[in-house]
């Protein structure tokens, strides 16, 4: 893997739509692996730190014992499932979709970017991804690339492939199946994923995909919203820790902080306010106990978590739910 630099301390922390990760999470309850954030992943407005969507895919991985397991996630993925290429699915032909890709690949992941060159009889397709991303990295490029491919066979049918394909990185030890996609060569060791498209396709009719409703991009981040994401994000998969926050956030501990404070705010601050909205969002489930909602809230027991309630809603817990205040 390149050395990768950290982000600057005042840059936001880059988010993406969870519905990008919804064919992982299905295949990890296929393995019998724990389940992730259940929340996270059925609400469409759910995003997630792109870091630990990394992380996600490295840990499933190393469970699965498969380098390559993107690939085979990426086989079960439908196109109206993942919030960038449901986007583009209105397009009418595929070259209107590449340039809506173009335009508009980082309003689903905030830290992806796609680029299109022509070269002679050919349509360079780039995809660069953040450099904060290093566990999990070559997975997250995989689907990612994977879902490309598959738009481009919604046009012009399913033995279609790439004649030419470039991989970031050095070859990973699944490179075999990754130069499968290719009908020609592959070249490791390049500074981002590229695929190759004939000019000659690209007035084809992009058809085979449901015209379901366009999902919501990631909002415009600010460095204290993302942080907020983060932290709520983190919270519902069980994963939350200052340095946790600050690893996604590509800073140190110490930055971290410093900026949190230069916003008028704290780590302490943040994981309160996440942890009432999410008491908010269990509690108006009139079947849901208490005790339940404080362990999934991260309280060592009810007593603690009735006290913390109190403070912020001015009642306890049992009387919310009594009142079914939403």
């Amino acid at each position: 893997m390149h050395a990768r630099e950290r982000s600057p301390a005042d840059s936001p922390v880059p988010l993406a739509r969870t519905g990008a990760l919804r064919a992982l999470v299905e295949f990890r309850s296929g393995l019998g692996l724990s389940p992730v954030g259940r929340t996270l992943f059925t609400d469409e407005r759910s995003v997630l730190p792109l870091v630990t969507a990394g992380m996600l895919w490295a840990d499933t991985a190393r469970a699965a014992g498969e380098p390559g397991l993107a690939l085979r996630v990426a086989r079960s993925a439908r196109l109206e499932d993942v919030p960038l290429t449901r986007h583009i699915a209105a397009a009418p032909t595929l070259g209107v979709a590449l340039q809506m890709l173009s335009s508009g690949g980082d309003r689903y992941c905030a830290g992806q970017a796609y680029t299109l060159r022509r070269v002679r009889h050919d349509l360079i397709v780039e995809r660069r991804f953040t450099e904060q991303v290093d566990l999990g990295r070559r997975q997250a490029n995989d689907f990612a690339l994977c879902m490309l491919i598959e738009t481009v066979r919604r046009s012009v049918g399913r033995s279609w492939r790439p004649d030419a394909l470039r991989i970031e990185g050095p070859r990973p030890e699944h490179h075999e199946q990754l130069a499968a996609l290719s009908t020609g060569p592959v070249h490791f060791g390049a500074d981002a994923d590229a695929i190759s498209i004939p000019l000659d396709i690209l007035n084809t009719p992009l058809a085979g995909i449901s015209c379901s409703p366009e999902p919501a991009p990631v909002p415009q981040q600010d460095f204290l919203y993302s942080v907020r994401s983060a932290v709520r994000a983190l919270l519902t998969l069980d994963r939350l820790s200052l340095e946790g926050l600050a690893e996604t956030a590509g800073t140190s501990v110490r930055t971290l902080q410093r900026r949190l404070g230069a916003c008028g705010t704290s780590f302490a601050e943040l994981v309160d306010e996440a942890r009432y909205a999410a008491a908010r969002q269990l509690l108006a489930d009139a079947d849901t106990r208490v005790t339940d909602v404080a362990i999934a809230l991260g309280y060592s027991d009810s007593a603690n978590f009735t006290r913390a309630f109190r403070r912020w809603a001015g009642v306890p817990p049992t009387t919310f739910l009594r009142a079914g205040v939403k």
